[in-house]
């Protein structure tokens, strides 16, 4: 299928052509974001975000839906590079993870307690509550990026809120 090398967006009425580069400013800010909360660290997520945008421009002119494509890559990745971390941890004990000074970062109360038992969740409840309250996407966007069904996205949201819900009020 050949697409033009633009990115064809409607914005509040008028149709709007924004090429890869629009692209990238319009989303690179929100998925450092996105992967940060999921991450629990900001020069990872960057990382992350780049290497999915690098993923994305390889396959510019063959997307359908660059954002759907970029959300994907963004979710694996952080996946990826936590899977790794685990691995990493286990073999070598001595390692001692050390929280980066972070960009963003909750620093007082509730926030540090919320966003420190959010990293405890599982990476697809974490994922599933960050991508649907702070990214806004909805239950087919999520099941998409994770690969299940819609009804599993809020199966994983309803799980994720019970377990913030215990570790908070405990």
């Amino acid at each position: 299928m050949d697409r033009p090398d633009l990115l064809i967006q409607e914005v509040a009425g008028p149709v709007v052509d924004v090429g890869f580069d629009g692209f990238y400013r319009q989303e690179y800010d929100r998925m450092v974001r996105a992967a940060y909360l999921m991450m629990g660290s900001q020069q990872s997520a960057e990382e992350i975000v780049q290497d999915a945008f690098v993923r994305v421009h390889l396959r510019w002119a063959k997307l359908d839906s660059p954002a759907a494509f970029l959300r994907t890559c963004v979710i694996n990745g952080c996946r990826d590079r936590l899977r790794r971390r685990t691995r990493l941890a286990a073999r070598v004990t001595l390692l001692a993870a050390t929280p980066d000074a972070q960009i963003g970062s909750p620093t007082d109360g509730d926030g540090v307690e919320l966003y420190d038992v959010l990293l405890t969740l599982p990476h697809r409840q974490r994922a599933a509550i960050v991508g649907r309250f702070y990214c806004g996407w909805d239950d087919d966007a999520l099941a998409q990026v994770l690969g299940v069904r819609p009804a599993t996205v809020r199966s994983l949201v309803h799980r994720g809120l019970s377990a913030l819900r215990i570790e908070l009020s405990s």
